[in-house]
């Protein structure tokens, strides 16, 4: 679809209609930022979203979903049944960072939601990066010619 043909305004919608619903899916709303310039500072956006949204969730505060915090701010609120898993998360993330692998940085990121434990609700993962797509008429075709 077209950047304009409503794709990121669906998918908050989808994002808030989850997040209401209180079911087992937890839903998670990440727009890759058009201000980024690298992967590193994309994927570290997408763990920091990613954990502010699951709290946010677990903790039935939408509102928290709207706040600017620190990883270390995330697991002073993560609620006890999460609290293990989101530790050792940035534990790992901490010494991750500091490595001289960005690709495998960027590789972890972006995998947070692999290491949500399976005995717990499942974080559903919307992405929405239609920005990066080079839309024009003529390269996208309606119908296979076949």
């Amino acid at each position: 679809m077209a950047p304009l043909a409503g794709v990121s305004e669906l998918l908050r919608q989808t994002f808030d209609s989850l997040f209401n619903s209180r079911e087992e899916l937890v839903p998670i709303y990440f727009a890759l930022p058009q201000t980024e310039t690298t992967a590193v500072s994309a994927a570290i956006e997408f763990l920091n979203t990613f954990l502010l949204q699951h709290i946010a969730y677990r903790r039935d505060e939408p509102a928290l979903c709207r706040a600017s915090l620190t990883l270390n701010d995330l697991v002073k609120l993560a609620p006890a049944a999460d609290l293990v898993w989101i530790e050792e998360l940035v534990e790992a993330y901490n010494r991750q960072r500091f490595g001289e692998d960005d690709r495998e940085l960027v590789r972890f990121c972006l995998t947070a939601p692999d290491r949500v434990p399976s005995k717990d609700v499942r974080p559903f993962v919307m992405f929405d990066a239609v920005q990066l797509a080079n839309y024009s008429d003529s390269s996208i075709p309606l119908r296979s010619k076949s």
